[in-house]
């Protein structure tokens, strides 16, 4: 199950919610969560004492409370902002082009739903709207004001190159491409995150071509860019044994290039991150590639990760001389020094949260 999905049904089954830093109690009687399909619930909310004021598909993780307001995207291509202290309705924007809907998951959605999660970075609300850049005219993009809802900048995210006008597809290499579907938003002081996928706090689109190559994979992870994303989405919950978390700027796919980041960044299934450290449940390094144990630990490293001395790198073995398994083979040559420490835990990690000094993880044994 999924950490974020796990986390608003726990709430609901509890007899009080955890009260915010508005002094605002939300309880199942005034705020309902509702599993719903896609990872996500609904949320019905009511101004004090009145009858119920509103009612939405939410796909995804947390709302997001910001300056004494509680702002969500929606399945039907409307972002809500309400007033945290009574739950009246601030404004409403309608994200997609227009209104129209379709049969979704068994229930009625916007052909351009809007992620649950709203990203809040200086009073700006950062949201995308669409389901890929490949149809219904792609995905958008927006920056609004939080405090009144008016538009301060939308970017068309569709299958055009922005600085060629050509399909995205010339930018394709090997089984890679650019980031076509929306996901969870991240930021730091100068970007913006989707997926792999990086914009300028002005909403423009940046590198967009996948940057992947091999050898000098280590070399391109590193600068500015690094961040932490995933993929498949950070909702993504199946596990897949070629897709995971990493803290690092770029992916490669494939039978061949899947496994490449996981040996040059931070990676794992599941992450945390800190001032200057991230904290993973994943595989050791030398179970990425072709491997079956599949062998998860908990450990804390280095975000940057230091690159091998020169000359460390394995020597050839002779052709005639009968090759060890993959999954025999050392923990990469220069790289155990990025760890701080590292150790198993007999759960499966499938929720982790860092407080202060103080990592709290949860999962099945």
């Amino acid at each position: 199950m999924n950490p974020l999905r796990y986390r608003f049904k726990l709430y609901a089954r509890s007899k009080r919610l955890p009260e915010s830093n508005y002094n605002i109690v939300y309880r199942p009687t005034d705020v309902k969560l509702k599993p719903a399909q896609r990872a996500g619930f609904r949320l019905s909310w009511r101004q004090s004492g009145l009858a119920p004021a509103g009612d939405a598909t939410v796909h995804g993780s947390k709302i997001q409370i910001s300056a004494g307001r509680v702002l969500f995207g929606s399945a039907d291509g409307y972002v809500y902002c309400l007033r945290a202290a009574d739950g009246a309705l601030i404004w409403r924007f309608l994200a997609a082009p227009t209104d129209r809907r379709i049969m979704a998951y068994e229930q009625i959605e916007s052909l351009w739903p809007v992620h649950g999660s709203v990203l809040v970075r200086d009073g700006i609300a950062h949201f995308v709207a669409g389901r890929s850049i490949f149809v219904d005219g792609g995905m958008l993009l927006y920056r609004l004001d939080v405090a009144t809802g008016k538009v301060l900048s939308q970017t068309t995210l569709d299958e055009r190159n922005p600085k060629t006008g050509a399909n995205v597809q010339e930018l394709v290499k090997w089984l890679n491409m650019p980031v076509g579907r929306p996901d969870i938003l991240s930021c730091d002081d100068r970007r913006i995150y989707m997926r792999s996928q990086s914009f300028d706090l002005q909403g423009r689109r940046l590198e967009m071509g996948p940057e992947i190559d091999g050898p000098q994979e280590g070399t391109r992870q590193r600068g500015e860019g690094t961040h932490l994303f995933c993929p498949t989405g950070f909702l993504d919950d199946t596990w897949f044994h070629r897709t995971y978390w990493l803290y690092g700027k770029t992916w490669g796919s494939g039978w061949n290039g899947y496994y490449i980041a996981g040996k040059h960044v931070p990676a794992g299934k599941i992450m945390s991150v800190g001032d200057d450290r991230v904290y993973v449940f994943g595989r050791r390094p030398q179970y990425y590639r072709w491997t079956t144990p599949l062998e998860y630990r908990l450990f804390s490293a280095s975000k940057q990760w230091k690159a091998p001395p020169p000359g460390s790198a394995p020597k050839p073995q002779p052709a005639a001389r009968k090759r060890k398994r993959k999954d025999d083979g050392p923990v990469p040559v220069g790289y155990a020094e990025n760890y701080h420490w590292s150790g198993e835990v007999p759960v499966l990690v499938r929720a982790m949260a860092l407080a202060g000094e103080t990592l709290f993880i949860a999962g099945p044994r």
